[in-house]
């Protein structure tokens, strides 16, 4: 059995088989073993050299990917992550940052559809003039024209068994609308609501 060497005693090893000046005797047992224990040396130090890309590895430094990173599955970052050179601050903050308690520090947020949060803080004086209005309001998906300037409304439930302010017969002022038939032909503004529909 060849016994496991580290680098200098297998150079002295193969050296030694090199120079050998006895007649025969490099045997096919003493050149063997020297392959053996070659192999041996070269399986323990690729095995914690280079990372498995076929099995669950672990890297004990700080990998940098020059051409990206594709995740094919849930990444987990345990330890939370950065995007950019990020700098804490509300005011000469950059970058973005969620830490390990999913806090998100970032520069702005775009919403598609709707944002659910507990609490609302905003950080910030605001000037407002014009009219406004505090009173319900829904999304209309569709709207069928009932003749004489009234129409029909198609609202957006927001959740199972939802229900709205506005009903039949109240008057609303609603600013001008662009058809989702023509856009060249504007709604004028809504006179009455005469039917809901969901």
């Amino acid at each position: 059995m060849a016994d496991k060497l580290d680098k200098s005693a297998l150079q002295t090893l193969f050296e030694g088989i090199r120079d050998e000046r006895r007649l025969q005797a490099n045997t096919a047992n003493r050149i063997g073993n020297a392959f053996l224990s070659l192999l041996h040396f070269c399986a323990d130090e690729t095995s914690d050299a280079f990372l498995s890309r076929k099995h669950d590895d672990a890297a004990e430094g700080m990998i940098t990917f020059l051409r990206g990173l594709i995740s094919e599955q849930m990444a987990q970052l345990k330890a939370g992550a950065q995007f950019g050179d990020f700098v804490s601050g509300l005011y000469n903050g950059k970058g973005a940052q969620v830490d390990a308690n999913g806090n998100a520090e970032v520069e702005s947020i775009t919403v598609r559809t709707y944002m659910r949060v507990m609490e609302l803080i905003v950080n910030r004086l605001s000037a407002q003039e014009g009219d406004t209005f505090f009173t319900e309001s829904d999304t209309i998906e569709s709207v069928d024209s009932l003749g004489d300037d009234c129409y029909g409304l198609h609202l957006r439930s927001k959740y199972s068994g939802y229900f709205t302010a506005p009903h039949v017969g109240n008057g609303r002022c609603a600013p001008r609308a662009w058809s989702t038939t023509s856009l060249r032909q504007p709604i004028l503004a809504l006179r009455l609501i005469t039917t809901l529909r969901g």
